[in-house]
Order: structure tokens, then sequence, then C-alpha cells
């Protein structure tokens, strides 16, 4: 049965929803299915090529977050993957409005959250941007004299964005790179930057 899903659509969706097999016009839904994911794909690599976040990748990663309601994660796990690594890099955008990245968030949150789907040897996210985004946000330094306003709700996305990008945040073990986590962690000295790889 699989295999003819696979060889319909062209590739193995990562989790289809089973409940759509049940629907009347279920044999025509792997034809659609196919035409959104390729409209959303092509559109959504346009817009980032031209830097256009809004409308172009707003509206497109909107599609994709009604596309998963709809049809689930049924994209082959290579797309599953590159959407993720995506929404990462536009999430951590140092300058991107609160709104729109509490939108990256919630949508990377839902790709991430069948945790059986990927394991850290498909996908491995650097842990260093996520941490400065959320100290950025959380321990504003402006926030508090009115330069900057952050939603009551960013805390909630922030902490469910960390909790699920933590089973697959790169952290390599040596004896630097500990130092270096517990003088960013624990005595809030940035000397990481020395003792990490690719910092």
């Amino acid at each position: 049965m699989k295999k003819d899903v696979s060889e319909a659509l062209g590739f193995v969706p990562q989790k289809e929803i089973v409940y759509n097999k049940l629907l009347p016009y279920a044999d025509k839904l792997d034809e659609e299915s196919n035409e959104i994911l390729a409209q959303i794909k092509g559109n959504l690599a346009r817009a980032v090529q031209v830097r256009e976040l809004w409308p172009g990748v707003l509206f497109w990663t909107r599609k994709l977050s009604t596309y998963i309601r709809l049809y689930g994660r049924k994209f082959s796990k290579d797309d599953h993957v590159l959407f993720i690594k995506l929404l990462y890099e536009l999430v951590t955008i140092p300058t991107l409005e609160i709104g729109i990245m509490q939108g990256f968030a919630r949508l990377l949150v839902a790709l991430l959250k069948k945790k059986e789907l990927l394991s850290q040897d498909d996908l491995e996210l650097p842990w260093r941007p996520l941490y400065e985004l959320y100290e950025r946000i959380l321990y504003s330094k402006t926030e508090h004299l009115g330069l900057n306003w952050f939603p009551n709700s960013v805390e909630g996305v922030l902490k469910m964005l960390v909790k699920s990008c933590r089973p697959n945040s790169s952290c390599p073990a040596p004896a630097t790179t500990c130092q270096g986590l517990v003088s960013v962690f624990v005595l809030g000295v940035d000397s990481a930057a020395s003792c990490l790889p690719g910092t």
C-alpha cells in the first residue's frame, strides 16, 4: 500500500492524515496535494531568493501551515528537513518583527512536532542562533525603557520552540566547548565564541 502511495506521489510521504482516505474524493487527493505542495515550494523559494518577507514568505509559509493541517506531513523526508532549516533561518533573523517571528516559530514547532520522523542524523540545528534570539527577547535591555514592546505570548512561543528544537540541536562535547557553554549559561560571560567551532 505504501509503495502504491509513493509511486503515485513520486516520494515516500513522512506522515499523512489517515482519515483523508475516508473522504469521498480520496482518489483525487494525491494529485491535489502534489500540485499545492509544488506551488508552495516554488513560490516560497522565489520569495526567499528575492528577500521578500512581506507578503511573499509570510503568505507562502501560511500556505504551508494550511497544507499541514489539511494533508499532514505529506512531503518527502528531504523536503521536511529543508522546510525546517529554512524556517529556522527565518525565525532567527535578528531584525525580524516579533509578530512575523511568532508565526514562523509556530510553523517550525509544527514541523518538528513528530520527533520519530527525523533523527539527529537527518537534521542538526545550531544551538547558538536560537540562544541569541531567546536572550535578545526575554532578557531585553531596552523593553523596560519603552524602546521595545513584546506581546505576552512571545515567552510561551519561544519556550515551546526551544523545547521542540532541543533533540536536534548540535552540541559537540570537547572540553573547550563545555567550558564555553558553562561561561555562557552559568557565569553569563560570552566567551563561548572563542571556544565553539563555527562561531
